[in-house]
């Protein structure tokens, strides 16, 4: 008996695991009020006792064999109910896999933490209402994405752990171990958006368009977006408020990558990019307001290549290997301003291998110059951005966006200089 709860944790995990059952019953139950099949298995009641009767013979033995003798016995019945379903040409199995998940519920609550059996519990509800999402999801889902996406999680959860952590060379201090890791996250951030924007936001407004667009790459949002403000018939401003958007997520992506890998360099930035976000977001959906009626869609707006792609990623190493072999050998040369000096030029190309080469810890700079440099690269960036829309967009896109891009641009610069200064 002492390897057995006390009384207060006992009384905790049965009202959690009550609490989580008549949730789940609640869930099943309105599931078949809509499906209504023509053999259920039980709905509220039945998925409530499962979780008592499973609580129950987890406590009677601690080693786990009454437990299990009856997850057989449930088993059987279970299979015996299928058989029938079988015959009356139902194949659906939910009903089945939440009982069996309730009756798991009391072993899960006395040896799981709290959150972890509230969450699995709101991911089953999640998982039996989205057979729609799913559905359509699978429709559209072409099997050579699914094959890049295994092969890619063979190269970052299998390979990467035994990638060599040794400096490859003096001038390139980096090993192949944090280069891989910078494009496992680089590439997994940019593939989310990429997902959201293929599969689930087709017929988004520009403004949806702009805001995860900028997640995947904010330079490639703003071109697209201002050739097509040339195209449509109306001079609409959602046009630039996508543009702007997509800007200011750039800056939220780039706080929360520096978070990831240097946690002191990425409070020093927060603030500044914070702001500078909610700034953009604040333009955005002031120039959105009162013009939804256009009806401007981002249809076609798609990004057209899978950022999982061993192409794409093979790309991003090359990139983040020269970035980093340049920068070391502008700071071996140009120790005073190699760093400014590659922060700007960069910015006329992608900054993430910048980035990723600032906060890999190879350089011997501090906080407030490392700050500097990002912050210069983004700024430099939202010129050129500033500069394609301008020379691409219609006149009032490259107005409203191109002004709102040099601006900001220019701020980022006048931070570089002023505030993160040695």
């Amino acid at each position: 008996m002492t390897d057995r709860p006390e009384n207060p944790m006992l009384l905790s995990a049965l009202g959690l695991t009550l609490g989580m059952g008549l949730l789940l019953g609640l869930a099943l139950r309105e599931y078949y009020l809509v499906r209504r099949p023509h053999l259920a298995l039980g709905s509220t009641r039945t998925l409530l006792l499962a979780a008592l009767l499973g609580f129950v013979m987890q406590v009677l033995d601690a080693e786990n064999r009454v437990f299990i003798g009856g997850l057989v016995i449930l088993g059987l019945w279970l299979g015996i109910f299928y058989r029938q379903r079988l015959l009356l040409r139902e194949s659906g199995m939910l009903g089945m896999f939440f009982v069996l998940f309730c009756f798991c519920l009391g072993p899960l609550s006395l040896k799981a933490p709290s959150w972890l059996v509230v969450a699995s519990g709101i991911a089953a509800i999640f998982v039996l209402n989205a057979r729609t999402q799913f559905r359509q999801l699978l429709e559209h889902l072409s099997s050579e994405e699914v094959i890049t996406v295994a092969k890619f999680l063979v190269l970052s959860s299998v390979i990467l752990p035994l990638t060599p952590r040794e400096p490859m060379a003096v001038w390139l201090p980096v090993s192949f171990h944090e280069t891989w890791l910078a494009v496992v996250v680089i590439s997994g951030i940019s593939y989310l958006s990429y997902l959201l924007q293929r599969y689930f936001m087709k017929e988004g407004g520009l403004v949806l368009i702009g805001a995860i667009g900028g997640i995947y790459s904010s330079t490639a949002t703003s071109v697209v977006l201002a050739r097509r403000s040339r195209q449509g018939s109306s001079q609409s401003p959602q046009f630039a408020a996508g543009i702007i958007l997509a800007t200011g997520m750039m800056y939220l992506r780039l706080m929360l990558l520096v978070l990831f890998f240097d946690r002191t360099l990425g409070v020093l930035l927060a603030p500044y990019y914070l702001g500078l976000c909610v700034i953009a977001l604040g333009v955005s959906f002031w120039l959105q307001h009162g013009n939804s009626a256009e009806g401007e869609t981002a249809s076609g707006i798609i990004v057209s290549r899978n950022p999982l792609e061993l192409g794409a990623a093979a790309v991003f190493a090359g990139s983040f290997l020269l970035v980093t072999a340049l920068t070391h050998v502008l700071l071996r040369f140009y120790p005073l301003h190699g760093l400014e000096g590659m922060a700007f030029l960069t910015g006329f190309t992608d900054i993430d291998p910048f980035v990723m080469t600032v906060v890999s810890g190879h350089l011997e700079k501090g906080s407030l110059e490392l700050a500097s440099a990002i912050t210069l690269a983004a700024g430099s960036n939202g010129l050129m951005k500033a500069l394609y829309v301008i020379l691409l967009g219609s006149l009032r896109t490259r107005w409203i966006a191109g002004s709102f891009l040099a601006l900001v641009g220019l701020v980022s610069v006048v931070l570089a200089f002023s505030v993160f200064q040695r």
